[in-house]
């Protein structure tokens, strides 16, 4: 199928149809703005109550390890598990 007027072929996105993604299968406690957020005050409480930099720096590095794993690893591992013909390692190609 191409576009009339471009001459050039539409592509549609087959994945958006076909299953639905991460962030519809999880509940509302465990959405991206929920994570954030929690992430957000954890790190604010922790400076309003104890006023200590190196404590609120601690907690902050948690927070972002946290965020690493739900906000990007988890997400990236549920694509690659939709999409078994991508490679996952330049090797395998």
């Amino acid at each position: 199928m191409s576009n009339a007027r471009s001459g050039l072929p539409q592509i549609q996105s087959t994945q958006a149809t076909a299953c639905p993604g991460i962030w519809s299968t999880k509940p509302w406690w465990c959405q991206p703005w929920s994570i954030l957020l929690t992430g957000v005050v954890a790190v604010a409480a922790s400076w309003w109550l104890l006023h200590r930099w190196w404590l609120s720096g601690f907690v902050a590095s948690g927070v972002l390890l946290w965020w690493l794993l739900f906000l990007v690893l988890v997400p990236a591992a549920y694509r690659a598990q939709l999409d078994p013909e991508k490679p996952e390692t330049p090797e395998q190609a």
